[in-house]
């Protein structure tokens, strides 16, 4: 327990790696108790902590997160999208077809891959 409130104190963290690696921890140990926290650092200013953030709620199959989801694929950053696409995917959650076109558009070929996973 100790240990867990250690982590999650991490979130707060001013390091941008020290924060989004924190993240992809608690998943790791399967915390659930940490998607609140985690879900509090989706809109980070720095797009690795974004990006380890919905890959850590994608991991955890966080519920009611479609909202963070569709946005992130959004994000200016293909790291963060790819996450978010990823994140889609473990948690089932369906993308609208106006946002898989607008994603398609993207020339990046794990972003294609992901795609064609997401329309199975």
């Amino acid at each position: 327990m100790k240990s867990q409130k250690f982590l999650i104190k991490n979130l707060n963290s001013t390091n941008k790696n020290i924060k989004g690696f924190t993240s992809l921890v608690l998943a790791n140990r399967n915390d659930k108790d940490a998607i609140p926290e985690i879900i509090k650092i989706v809109n980070d200013k720095h797009e690795r902590v974004r990006s380890c953030a919905i890959g850590a709620l994608g991991y955890l199959k966080a519920e009611n997160i479609s909202e963070i989801i569709l946005k992130l694929i959004s994000d200016s950053s293909l790291e963060v999208q790819i996450s978010a696409l990823n994140a889609a995917i473990q948690t089932k959650i369906s993308i609208p077809e106006q946002k898989i076109k607008e994603i398609s558009k993207n020339d990046d070929v794990q972003i294609k891959k992901l795609l064609l996973k997401l329309k199975k």
